[in-house]
This record gives C-alpha cells, sequence and structure tokens, in this order.
C-alpha cells in the first residue's frame, strides 16, 4: 500500500514467478504480486519488463498480478516477453503491452520514433535533472541490460528461448533423464504442463517458449492461421542410462537418481495419449522395484488412445517388483503396464528381467506391455525374462503381453512380424493362471475375429503351474492366428515346430512363405525379416538393433544331431557364431578367458557359470552336473565391435533341458 507515489523505472525480473498456494489471493506478477493503495497515493511502472515464466492457481498477469480497484498509478513504456511468461499479450493497446522475443531482442538502441518500443526508455533514475542513459542494448538477438551496480554486462544476458523441437517435426526432443521425468507432466504433449508438476517441467526445459504461437520451438504446421503451435509427442535425441556412473548399479549415487523409477501415467486421467518416437535410440538399465499405492508398471503406466510407441530400445531392464499395494489387478510390462484402446506399439524392444513377486493380487505381465487392448505390436520383440514368482492370486504371463484382445467393437487388436525369446514362468496356483511364448490370455468381449497374431513366433522356455501355451497360454473368443510358429523344444510346449525347421529358412519360402507382411499400414508388403545363414532364427530389419545382436544376441543354437532334440549328457552341444562381430582373443591381465563361456540353469532365468574346462569354445559336451538343465553359451566380442566401451558379450537363446544317458 502506499500514501504517496510508488515507482519501477529502468528495472526488469528474469526469474521464474510460481506461486502453487491452494487458498487465499494468490496474486503473481512479472515484476509485482500486487498493488494497492490508499489516502491519495500511487503508482507508476516505466521503462520496465518481465522476461520470465510467470504462473499461478490464482490470478497470474506477466507485469503485474492485481491492481485493486482503488487503487491509481500509471503503467508506460513497459513490457512483458510473451515466449517467456507464457501469457497472451490482451486486446487494447495500453501499456504494459506483451512482445514476442523477436520484438525485445532487436533493437540496439533507444528508440526515435513513436513506434519504436524503447522510445522513452532514457529515464531519470537518480531524481536529478537530465537522463540518466540507464540502458545497454548489446546486439541484436539481446534483451536490454542496465549500465548501473556493478554487474557485468555478460553477466546479466538473458538467452532467447531455446528450440526444443530442433527438426520441426512437433515432437519435443529428449536428451537427458530429466526430461524423461518430465514427460509425465504433460501426458497430452502438447508442451504445457498440467498440476503440480509445472515446476519439475520447467526445470527439465529450461527457457522453453511459453507462447502459443512457438511453444517449445514446435512448429504451427496443421493450421497456419490459428497462431497455435503444434507439439504432438516426444521423442529421444540421445541413448539414456539410468547407470548415469556407470558402476553397474542403479543406486542414489547416480544422477539424477531414479533407482526406483516412477511410472509416466499411472491413471486413467494422467495416462499418456501422444506419439513418443525413439528414434532407433535405448533406454538402458530402466529399474523399478515397486510402490505401495501403484498399479500399472512400466517406462510407462497406462497408455491410452492416440498413444504411439515407435522406434524404442529398453535394454537390460530391471523391473523385479517386490512392493505392490496389496489388492487389485497390478499390470507390468517394460514399455507400459496398461495400454487402452488403440495403443500401438512399433519397430520396439526390451531386454532383461520383468518380475514380480507380489502380494495376493491379480497380476498380469508381459515383456513389453503387460495389458494390451485395442492396440498392437509390429515389428517388435523382446527377449527379457517374464517371471511371476508367487503362489496364489490370478496371472497371466506373455513374451510380449500379458494380456491381449479386443473389445471387439469394430476393434481389432494385432500382433504382426514380432517375436519373443525370453523365458515366461508362471508360478502362479490358481486355476484361472497362464504362461505364453507371446501372449497369457488372449480373448474379445464380443465381434467375430478381435484379435489376430500374423507372421510372428516364440523361441523361449515356457511353464506354468496350470495352463502354458508355446504362442498364447489361453486362447479365447475371437481369434486369428495365422502364419505363426512357437519352438517346441524351446519353449517345452508340445505342437509346435522343431529348432531345425525354424532355424534353416529361406528368405520367404516353406514355412515363411507369408511373412513378407504390410506393417506400416498402407497394404504393401514392407519385407520386415531378415532370415540369416541357418542356424538362426529370423530377425527383425526395424527398430535399430543390429542384427549380429539380435540375432539369438548374434548365435543360433543347434544341438549335436540338427533334429531340434535336447543336448544328452556326453553327447555335444553346439553354438555358432553366424555373421558380425569379431571374437575377442583370449584376455590378459584381469580378463585372461576364453571368448566362449557356457553357463547352466534349472529355469531358462538364473545362470550358473561353467568352467571354462572343455567349455571354452563354441562346442561343449554336457556332463552329469547338466542334466535337468538348460545351457546357454555366451561369446565376448571385441570392445571396438560393441556399442560401448568395454568387453560386449552375446548369448544364446537357452538350450532346452539337457537329458541323461
Amino acid at each position: 500500500s502506499a500514501t504517496s507515489t510508488s515507482t519501477i523505472i529502468a528495472s526488469y525480473a528474469a526469474g521464474t514467478v510460481s506461486n502453487t498456494a491452494s487458498s487465499g489471493s494468490r496474486n503473481t506478477g512479472g515484476l509485482v504480486g500486487a498493488i494497492s493503495s490508499s489516502a491519495g497515493g500511487a503508482y507508476a511502472v516505466t521503462a520496465s519488463y518481465a522476461a520470465a515464466p510467470v504462473s499461478s492457481t490464482g490470478t497470474a498477469n506477466a507485469i503485474i498480478g492485481v491492481i485493486a480497484s482503488s487503487s491509481t498509478g500509471t503503467v508506460t513504456a513497459s513490457y512483458w516477453d510473451i515466449s517467456k511468461t507464457g501469457i497472451e499479450d490482451d486486446s487494447d493497446s495500453n501499456a504494459p503491452e506483451g512482445k514476442t522475443s523477436s520484438e525485445l531482442t532487436t533493437p540496439t538502441a533507444y528508440g526515435t520514433q513513436s513506434t519504436d518500443i524503447y522510445m522513452g526508455w532514457n529515464v531519470d533514475v537518480d531524481g536529478t535533472t537530465g537522463n540518466d542513459d540507464p540502458w545497454n542494448f548489446g546486439n541484436a538477438n539481446q534483451y536490454p541490460k542496465l549500465k548501473f551496480d556493478g554487474m557485468s554486462l555478460s553477466a546479466q544476458t538473458i538467452a532467447p528461448p531455446t528450440d526444443y523441437d530442433t527438426d520441426d517435426d512437433g515432437l519435443i526432443d529428449i536428451r537427458n533423464l530429466a526430461q524423461l521425468n518430465a514427460v509425465r507432466h504433460d501426458p497430452d504433449a502438447d508442451g504445457e504442463p498440467v498440476g503440480a508438476g509445472a515446476a519439475t517441467y520447467a526445470a527439465a526445459f529450461p527457457n522453453r517458449d511459453f507462447s502459443a504461437a512457438g511453444k517449445m520451438g514446435c512448429a504451427d504446421t496443421s493450421d497456419p492461421a490459428d497462431g497455435t503451435a503444434d507439439c504432438a509427442g516426444y521423442e529421444l535425441m540421445a541413448d539414456l542410462d539410468f547407470d548415469t556412473d556407470g558402476d553397474g548399479d542403479i543406486d542414489v549415487d547416480d544422477s539424477p537418481s531414479y533407482p526406483n523409477w516412477s511410472p509416466i501415467g499411472t491413471t486413467s486421467s494422467t495416462a499418456y495419449r501422444a506419439e513418443f518416437k525413439g528414434n532407433n535410440r535405448t533406454i538402458s538399465n530402466l529399474t523399478m522395484t515397486g510402490y505401495a499405492t501403484i498399479y500399472h508398471y512400466g517406462l510407462f503406466g497406462r497408455l491410452r488412445q492416440g498413444a504411439a510407441i515407435s522406434g524404442l530400445g529398453l535394454k537390460d531392464v530391471n523391473i523385479d517388483l517386490t512392493t505392490l499395494p496389496p489388492a487389485f489387478q497390478t499390470y507390468i510390462g517394460s514399455i507400459a503396464g496398461y495400454s487402452q484402446n488403440a495403443a500401438a506399439v512399433r519397430s520396439s524392444y526390451s531386454t532383461g528381467l520383468v518380475k514380480v513377486t507380489p502380494p495376493a493380487t491379480a497380476t498380469t505381465i508381459g515383456g513389453l506391455v503387460g495389458y494390451m487392448e485395442n492396440g498392437g505390436f509390429f515389428t517388435s520383440w523382446s527377449s527379457a525374462d517374464v517371471v511371476i514368482a508367487a503362489a496364489g492370486a490370478d496371472a497371466e504371463a506373455g513374451g510380449l503381453a500379458g494380456t491381449f484382445g479386443s473389445d471387439g467393437a469394430g476393434n481389432v487388436a494385432k500382433i504382426v512380424a514380432s517375436y519373443a525369446t525370453g523365458s515366461v514362468s508362471n508360478s502362479a496356483t490358481t486355476t484361472l493362471n497362464f504362461a505364453g511364448g507371446l501372449v497369457g490370455t488372449a480373448s474379445a468381449t464380443t465381434g467375430a475375429t478381435s484379435w489376430e497374431i500374423t507372421a510372428s513366433y516364440a523361441a523361449g522356455p515356457v511353464s506354468a503351474v496350470r495352463t502354458a501355451g508355446g504362442l498364447v497360454g489361453d486362447i479365447g473368443s475371437g481369434a486369428n492366428i495365422t502364419d505363426s510358429y512357437y519352438d517346441t523344444n524351446m519353449t517345452g510346449v508340445s505342437g509346435g515346430k522343431t529348432l531345425r525347421e525354424l532355424q534353416t529358412p529361406r528368405p520367404y519360402s516353406g514355412i515363411y512363405r507369408n511373412w513378407n507382411v504390410d506393417v506400416d499400414g498402407d497394404n504393401n508388403s514392407d519385407d520386415p525379416w531378415h532370415f540369416g545363414t541357418g542356424m538362426q532364427y529370423p530377425m527383425l530389419k526395424y527398430g535399430g538393433m543390429s542384427l549380429p545382436a539380435q540375432g539369438s544376441l548374434a548365435m543360433g543354437a543347434a544341438d549335436v544331431d540338427r533334429n531340434g532334440i535336447a543336448p544328452t549328457v556326453g553327447r555335444m552341444a553346439r553354438v555358432c557364431l553366424t555373421t558380425g562381430p569379431v571374437l575377442r582373443e583370449r584376455g590378459t591381465g584381469g580378463q585372461r578367458h576364453q571368448p566362449w563361456r557356457w553357463s547352466r540353469s534349472t529355469d531358462g532365468v538364473t545362470w550358473t557359470s561353467i568352467s571354462e574346462d572343455g567349455g571354452g569354445t563354441y562346442e561343449y559336451t554336457p556332463v552329469a552336473a547338466d542334466e535337468d538343465n538348460y545351457l546357454r553359451a555366451c561369446v565376448a566380442i571385441r570392445s571396438s565391435d560393441a556399442r560401448s566401451g568395454g568387453e560386449s558379450m552375446m548369448c544364446t537363446r537357452p538350450f532346452p533341458p539337457v537329458q541323461g544317458n
């Protein structure tokens, strides 16, 4: 309040102003929150500006939040930056006025014409006679800076808004974990954060353009006349790794520290519903252990209509949930826990572990998505091991999805040109529990053909206390499965194809003659598969992982007689590095091992190393200790051939359990 004239002259504010109070007046302004006066007092704001985000749960204005009705005063030659503050210009031409960043940064001197925005800025600031030349306008593209009080001009420099859509495709760039984390506050991906996460979002995308016309740097493409930018999603512009310090542990030493990732969008209202483009880049070491109030787990908790995930690789996922709510259905996948209403996953993959040891609650778990309805998987795959390690409660587990299907109301869910090779294990004991190489359970609510599996396969161990299927654990209504297979020997489920049948293909012939399918919806065949050189399963050309790394993780496995029969004690098992990387030579110093390493497992999930004696080459003869165990071979690749420094290990899909003599 004032009883005499109060003034702001030749001043500016460039720091974020945010008021998140839940009650009261909550008045917020770029320069002043509120003005009131009494007893004939007045105010004056002259030759000043604001150029920073201004937000409030109450009234927010770019210069002055609220001017009390009883107050009198003037605002002259003063402005706010529309792009910086996020507040559009008002309809009148009276000061203060909103200006674009370009308008505020282009002038390099005081104005001389009435149309010059800085005319009148050479003002008297010390109260003596004459103007004091307080401003330095710098070069073009710089905001005005003050010459007073000793701070250097360079230290005062305010950066113009940052472009976060550098390729002008309408997708906001993600270059670090903080920006990935901030996506949760913008579920419709329009560049406008919602709720209490506005400050987190602003910190992850500093100095962004707030204006409708230039928001985040996205172009106005759909309707240039409306003056509104068209941000419509996010895209990875760099590989990300949750192991930020590279020590192999995702813990509090990592910065930003996300040792227990909170999924993006865990409710219907916060579900992600826009494009997320991976650009064939990877997110490594995503780690989750669980929360007491969250039911949907993955990079995304929930996806809704409009969501489209493409070109995303999730490497070395470590979802091992032990803390979960005590009731209600829980949905878990590496990419998303729950996907509904036509959300699609294209040309994406996951490796690692997706595991849950829940309390007495129903569970749906998949290598890519836990529950997929009315959407689908196209040219996508997973080698992640999928494990339900708990008795009791209904449960579904699948290599790609735990539950898959459609509501039948004109919607058809699809799996096209996709595969899964990780082990799928479901130890739940209730009647309604299923495990499948691709899908745990698939069905439709109504309608005829409502879900399809086309030109796809599964080739990892599948086990369940109740029901296990090579492709689908429980096949419900609305099914149409065509030209899709599972490896009987690898899955352990009878009725499929042998290892020999699946690993000696010729391109688009024999059992694969109908595999040159349309995957992008343009009604043309897209040649999605690479068939290797024998002893390999088909591999996908999409998603960014190299064919050598993808093909059985560079290797194909075969038994001694090449007829798909499990290895036998005393008879040789072989693997073959068919193409691509160069074997690492026998190590020196701390790496004095052979390039080949064999290991055994009782469940196809947890592996125990076998001594290098007799196991240092691509051939190994199983011994008595291997009986009833899976076998696996890994090969060490020279670091120069790996995507990152150090030794790269590539492993076969596991051999089926070794038989006795």
